[in-house]
């Protein structure tokens, strides 16, 4: 039973191979839950719970390392993208705002609104495909984000070129 753990540490493909302990499926499964404590965390709250659940997990067990880091890649990602967000909206109510005076402003003024309501709505997508993964991970079902579990896979296959 060890042998097989210790080769899913070598092959993050494998990740998915094996099948994953009751208690190795509830703590993927809390890795992807945390996302629900960014929106009471301001933002960082399950950041550092997934960096914790990876931390103390990833040399037990490489189901639930793989799940914790892909889980807080996905936060961090979130995140960035809402300030990125925050900072592009900010700026078109600014110039909107200041063109009103020109007329053109009001042209822009419902495209900020249109954008605000989408960036609104991001953390709270963020937070029910985490919840989808903690789902999926729960009852052992392989889950991956989109372009996150890719890029969290990588590192370990980019030393081999």
């Amino acid at each position: 039973m060890t042998e097989g753990r210790s080769d899913l540490k070598q092959d993050p493909e494998a990740v998915g191979a094996a099948k994953p302990t009751h208690d190795e499926r509830t703590l993927a499964a809390l890795a992807h839950a945390s996302m629900v404590l960014n929106l009471v965390g301001g933002g960082f709250l399950g950041i550092v719970a997934a960096f914790f659940i990876w931390l103390t997990q990833k040399e037990k067990s490489a189901y639930v390392g793989f799940h914790a880091l892909q889980a807080m890649a996905f936060q961090i990602a979130v995140m960035a993208v809402t300030i990125l967000g925050a900072l592009m909206v900010a700026l078109i109510w600014i110039s909107g705002s200041l063109l009103t005076m020109v007329l053109v402003g009001c042209l822009v003024l419902p495209f900020a609104f249109v954008l605000t309501i989408a960036l609104l709505l991001v953390p709270f997508g963020g937070m029910i495909y985490g919840l989808v993964g903690a789902y999926e991970t729960y009852y052992g079902r392989d889950f991956r984000y989109w372009l996150v579990a890719d890029f969290v896979s990588r590192p370990e296959s980019a030393g081999s070129r």
